[in-house]
């Protein structure tokens, strides 16, 4: 019976079975019924999960039980850090290795647990701490279903969702770049970069484990920012993608992480000034362009002449001109004062090298 039913979970057959409107396709038709039959008739958190500690031999009512499941996480939470709960998790992963549906149901238990979780974190820094958290087979299970499903978007997406909660944990991050974590998430980057949402949750995801030490060091081999150009260029019509990788380079670069030079010759502030001159109207946008700006100019002449001068290239299509383009965020956004502040940030940063150019351009 088991070989049979994962026989009938495999996601190709699922695929065939649906194209004839069988009743073997998963949570359709009498296959779902007979299980959810011997589902327990009073549905809790609680019950459910003792129900299927009880019946993990049963593929069948724990694929229709975890579906139970993920509903009640939704709606009621998972308090995934008891010891109990992770346990099941990690049981139900190592038992069905091969289900896609099991796999892809207990990614979204853990991801709306972890939502709730950062939520409460952030509310209260002082009520969660990372030894109530995930242990450490969990956060190797979910390293584990990662890979496995690293050409399947949706198992991605939902997987950098929950790197990007686990970046609020400390332990849990160094956890992570032992894993050398930034590695593999750019190798499964190049196999989803036509995707704008992935790519805009892969920057945020790159952006919020990079503030974390152990993994920027990781990162700082990597060569990132050509992977941030490339989500900005490809995706620079939709905002969130855009801004999601400027931030991404805002935590690269900041003050207090030395860039050095090599990364930097990635004209990465060519890709800026493309998507700043489709998204002016965006406040948060333009300021979060500005910060991003302000750094790279502050690290290297050679991004500053590239703001100033920008020639076409394979990068955009058209002569930029930086100033200009500044000047035209400010008349539209002068009445916003963090956004002007920003703003004359960049020119600031510019003012280091003006012996090299002409004060007529700081004229607004």
């Amino acid at each position: 019976m088991y070989k049979v039913i994962t026989v009938i979970n495999n996601h190709f057959v699922q695929h065939c079975l649906q194209k004839i409107d069988s009743d073997l396709v998963v949570h359709s038709g009498h296959y779902k019924h007979e299980c959810s039959d011997q589902l327990p008739e009073k549905i809790s958190v609680k019950i459910l999960a003792e129900f299927l500690t009880e019946n993990i031999s049963n593929e069948g009512l724990v694929m229709t039980g975890i579906q139970k499941f993920t509903d009640l996480a939704f709606q009621d939470g998972f308090e995934l850090f008891e010891h109990k709960n992770q346990f099941l998790i990690n049981k139900i992963i190592l038992t069905y290795p091969q289900n896609e549906t099991i796999q892809h149901n207990l990614l979204r238990i853990i991801e709306s647990s972890l939502h709730v979780i950062a939520e409460k974190k952030l509310l209260d820094s002082e009520s969660l701490n990372d030894r109530q958290f995930l242990n450490a087979t969990t956060i190797k299970n979910i390293f584990y279903i990662f890979l496995k499903y690293e050409d399947m978007a949706d198992f991605q997406l939902l997987i950098l969702k929950i790197f990007i909660h686990l970046s609020n944990f400390v332990s849990i991050t160094n956890q992570l770049a032992e894993y050398n974590i930034i590695k593999y998430i750019l190798e499964i980057f190049e196999k989803h970069s036509s995707n704008p949402t992935f790519c805009a949750y892969f920057c945020k995801a790159l952006g919020c484990l990079c503030l974390n030490h152990k993994v920027l060091r990781s990162a700082r081999k990597q060569n990132c920012l050509s992977y941030l150009k490339k989500c900005i260029l490809q995706h620079q019509d939709n905002l969130f993608c855009s801004e999601m990788a400027v931030n991404a380079i805002i935590s690269l670069c900041s003050d207090e992480r030395q860039i050095c030079a090599e990364e930097l010759e990635v004209d990465v502030t060519s890709a800026i000034l493309v998507a700043l001159e489709q998204n002016l109207e965006s406040a948060n946008f333009v300021k979060s362009a500005c910060i991003a700006l302000a750094a790279l100019i502050s690290y290297l002449e050679d991004c500053a002449f590239r703001f100033l001068y920008l020639a076409p290239s394979g990068s955009n299509k058209k002569e930029i001109d930086g100033i200009n383009l500044l000047k035209k965020a400010y008349s539209i956004h002068k009445d916003e004062r963090d956004v002007v502040e920003c703003i004359c940030n960049v020119f600031k940063e510019l003012s280091s090298y003006v012996k090299h150019f002409n004060l007529n351009y700081f004229y607004i």
